[in-house]
C-alpha cells in the first residue's frame, strides 16, 4: 500500500478532488490531507479538511479507525485521513499544545515543522506528535545532529521529506537535496517517509519516481521503498495509539467493535482454544 501523508488541503473542492483521483489512478491507497497553521493562537486557525468521494465511489474512508480496521487487508476506497501541521518556533509552546487536546484529536495526524534549534530539539524529545518536518526548500537554521534525531526515533516519531520542493526551482532543489542528505545520515535512513507535497495536479509523482529521488538522498531502494509503504503504516499506528491509549499504556476497545479474528484474544477464548489446563502433561 503507497502512502501520501501530505496532500495540501484545498477548500476549493474540485481543485482537490482532482489531484486526489490522479492520486489514485497512480496507486496510493492512503493519503492525509494537510491543514498548515502556526503562531500559538493555531486553534482558531486549525480547519478540519472534509474528505471528498472521488469517481463517483460515495462515501470515502475518512478516519483513522476505519483505516487501523481495514489496513490488513484491501481499503473500500481511496483513505483520506486529516493531517495537522503547526509550525514552533520555541518549546514553550508544547503548553498550548496540551491545552487544546479535543483539538488535536479531531485531525487523525499531528505534525510539527520547528523553525529553531530549540523547537527541534522539543519536538524530538517530549513534543506528542507524529511526524516532524522540517521545510527543506532552505538552507535549515540549525543542524541536524544524529542525537537529537534518536531521541525522535526511540519513540515512534518520524521524519517527513517533501519532494514537491524539488519542483519549483534550482535553488529548492539543491537544498532540498542537502538538507535530506543531512538527515538520512543523522537517522541512518530509519522513520522516514517521502511525501508529494503537491500543491498542483503538474507536481503529483507517481510511487517509484519518488523513490528514485529517495536514492539520490542516499536511501538504497529497501528503505526507498519502505519510505512510502511500511513507514506510513507505522505513522498511522503510531497515531492510533497516540489518541487512543492513556500515555500508551492502556487502550480500551468495545468488543462490538472487535473483528471475528480478534474477538477470540482479546475477548476471552473459546471452544476453539485449548488452554493449557486441558492438557494432560502426562501424556508427555
Amino acid at each position: 500500500m503507497f502512502y501520501d501523508l501530505s496532500v495540501p488541503y484545498d477548500k476549493d473542492a474540485s481543485a482537490l478532488g482532482s489531484r486526489l483521483h490522479i492520486l489514485k489512478k497512480l496507486g496510493y491507497q492512503c493519503v492525509a490531507l494537510n491543514t498548515v497553521v502556526s503562531g500559538k493562537s493555531f486553534a482558531t486557525k486549525a480547519v478540519i479538511p472534509k474528505p471528498i468521494p472521488i469517481d463517483g465511489s460515495g462515501d470515502v474512508s475518512a478516519s483513522l479507525a476505519m483505516w487501523t480496521s481495514h489496513h490488513q487487508g484491501e481499503l473500500p476506497a481511496l483513505a483520506q485521513l486529516t493531517r495537522l501541521t503547526i509550525c514552533v518556533d520555541d518549546s514553550i509552546q508544547n503548553q498550548h499544545l496540551n491545552g487544546n487536546q479535543s483539538l488535536l484529536n479531531s485531525f487523525d495526524l499531528i505534525a510539527i515543522q520547528p523553525m529553531t534549534e530549540k523547537a527541534f530539539q522539543a519536538a524530538c524529545g517530549t513534543f506528542d506528535i507524529d511526524i516532524i518536518t522540517l521545510d527543506f526548500s532552505c538552507r535549515l537554521p540549525f543542524f541536524i545532529k544524529a542525537t537529537t534525531v534518536n531521541l525522535a526515533i526511540q519513540r515512534g516519531v518520524h521524519f517527513e521529506i517533501s519532494v514537491g520542493t524539488a519542483l519549483r526551482d534550482s535553488s529548492s532543489r539543491r537544498h532540498l537535496i542537502n538538507n535530506a542528505v543531512s538527515l538520512i545520515r543523522a537517522s541512518r535512513g530509519k522513520n522516514i517517509i517521502l511525501s508529494g507535497e503537491a500543491f498542483r495536479e503538474l507536481d503529483i509523482r507517481a510511487p517509484y519516481d519518488i523513490m528514485n529521488l529517495a536514492s539520490i538522498f542516499g536511501l538504497n531502494m529497501t528503505q526507498a521503498k519502505e519510505s512510502i509503504t511500511k513507514n506510513g503504516r507505522e505513522v498511522l499506528l503510531h497515531a492510533a495509539t497516540r489518541k487512543d491509549t492513556f500515555k500508551g499504556i492502556i487502550s480500551s476497545e468495545l468488543t462490538d467493535a472487535l473483528q471475528s479474528t480478534e474477538s477470540a484474544w482479546k475477548g476471552g477464548l473459546n471452544d476453539d482454544f485449548i488452554s493449557f489446563a486441558d492438557i494432560d502433561m502426562e501424556d508427555e
